[in-house]
């Protein structure tokens, strides 16, 4: 299925963003550059997990941290040890 968008272009510079918006904050050379998670697998009352599940989490988990790291350029990374 096709859909047509029209509209009239507007050019936009990065000083225009900053004038609506404000500066970025926290500036570029103080914002964190490491963000910690926890992945937690639920399961019903009395149905552990099966090592299926866990392996799927993991593989999940494994490839998000990957993802990051692409998107981020390696600027940034996510860690999921639970272990400081």
């Amino acid at each position: 299925m096709a859909v047509l968008i029209t509209g009239t272009r507007i050019d936009l510079s990065i000083d225009d963003v900053i004038r609506a918006s404000g500066s970025r904050q926290p500036a570029v050379g103080a914002a964190p550059t490491q963000f910690r998670q926890a992945w937690i697998l639920l399961t019903r009352n009395d149905e552990p997990p099966t090592p299926d599940d866990i392996a799927q989490l993991l593989d999940a988990r494994d490839a998000f941290v990957a993802f990051f790291r692409e998107q981020t350029l390696g600027r940034a990374q996510v860690l999921t040890n639970l272990a400081r």
